[in-house]
């Protein structure tokens, strides 16, 4: 009886351990119903959204199907022969709008252009100043042009130093307008300035401008008379009213032999008589290209100064000057570079139709070599 008792006591224990363990089994059962109803009711919702997808790519779908895939060729369009022609165009017109140019304008632009046909030494670059005086020196607003005559001046005075007095400088061109008389009346009041008495010889007989320049009256006394034995030097030296160490001579009527004048004794009387009288003998000689005036006083002259006109001087004209330059006929040939100009317009000018060389442009001309300059 009494293990029948322990053994009944056993079975009441373990039934009494199951009562008490039945709510916490009771929990965890509530707990994975509920995950699985949650994780049911998701999984119904993605099926819905799948068949929702479907449906909708199967009623973009159509009845059509592929039977060889598309092929196309290349478009020949009309637009590729304009485009080749504005390109070959592109190349094209430039080089004939340089070439046109530079047959068009046979002048001297550069002094590389000087250099490249002539041996004959550059002694300075002279700037063209706009509106400029006449005698630029007394003109301040020139100052760069002015600086430049200076040192001209003293170039000038460096070349062939042992002859200290009575030095003739002779200016000289190839063509009429590329202002030698310009030079060298400036250069004459830059000497008279610096304190060497100095005179300057009107001697193209043929056209004369120093007589304007300096504004002086031409129907007087003067070279051509004198010349001709008709009066003394001292009929003809004035003062030039610029500078009291500056006289000019101007050169008078104007003879029907200018060339047998110049050729003549008295002329070489006079450069000998005015050597011990002055410093410096300016001469304005006439273009040399035209007449042989320039070549006959060379042999009297200690210094040549050969003017060169940008713009204006043919290139075909350098090849004159490198032959009057090797020939050696000019003592101490140099060249002067005039007119350097920043554009294309230039403002002296003078008109020797005289001599049958250019004559002076009228408006119309000077239009035509404005555009031509714009090309």
């Amino acid at each position: 009886l009494v293990n029948t008792k322990k053994q009944l006591s056993s079975y009441n224990s373990q039934f009494e351990q199951g009562i008490k363990s039945m709510p916490g089994q009771e929990r965890q059962y509530i707990n994975i119903k509920r995950q699985q109803a949650i994780k049911e009711n998701l999984y119904v919702y993605l099926l819905q959204k799948k068949e929702e997808v479907s449906m909708s790519y199967a009623s973009t779908l159509t009845d059509a199907r592929v039977v060889e895939q598309a092929y196309f060729g290349e478009p020949e369009s009309q637009k590729k022969i304009p485009l080749m022609l504005a390109l070959l165009c592109g190349f094209i017109l430039p080089i004939g709008v340089i070439s046109v140019r530079g047959s068009l304008r046979d002048r001297v632009m550069t002094r590389k252009d000087i250099e490249m046909v002539t041996s004959a030494p550059v002694m300075v670059e002279l700037l063209q100043e706009k509106n400029a005086k006449p005698i630029v020196m007394l003109n301040r607003n020139a100052y760069a042009l002015g600086e430049q005559i200076r040192s001209l001046r003293t170039d000038i005075l460096q070349v062939d130093q042992n002859q200290a007095n009575g030095r003739v400088i002779m200016f000289l061109s190839s063509i009429p307008g590329e202002g030698k008389s310009f030079v060298a009346s400036n250069i004459a009041v830059s000497l008279a300035a610096m304190g060497r008495k100095t005179i300057i010889l009107e001697l193209d007989l043929r056209k004369p401008k120093v007589n304007k320049i300096f504004k002086l009256k031409a129907d007087q006394t003067g070279l051509s008379d004198l010349l001709n034995g008709k009066c003394t030097k001292e009929d003809v030296i004035q003062p030039s009213g610029l500078h009291e160490n500056l006289d000019v001579m101007l050169s008078g009527r104007i003879p029907d032999n200018p060339a047998e004048l110049i050729e003549s004794r008295n002329m070489k009387d006079l450069i000998e008589d005015l050597r011990l009288e002055y410093d410096n003998i300016i001469i304005d000689s006439p273009p040399l290209h035209l007449v042989t005036d320039a070549m006959i006083l060379a042999p009297m002259t200690d210094v040549n100064l050969y003017i060169v006109r940008h713009d204006y001087t043919p290139k075909s004209e350098l090849n004159f000057i490198q032959k009057q330059y090797v020939s050696g006929k000019l003592p101490n040939m140099h060249l002067v570079f005039n007119g350097v100009q920043m554009d294309s317009r230039f403002g002296y000018a003078v008109d020797y139709g005289y001599y049958g060389g250019k004559p002076a442009k009228g408006p119309i001309g000077f239009l035509f070599d404005n555009f031509k300059s714009r090309l």
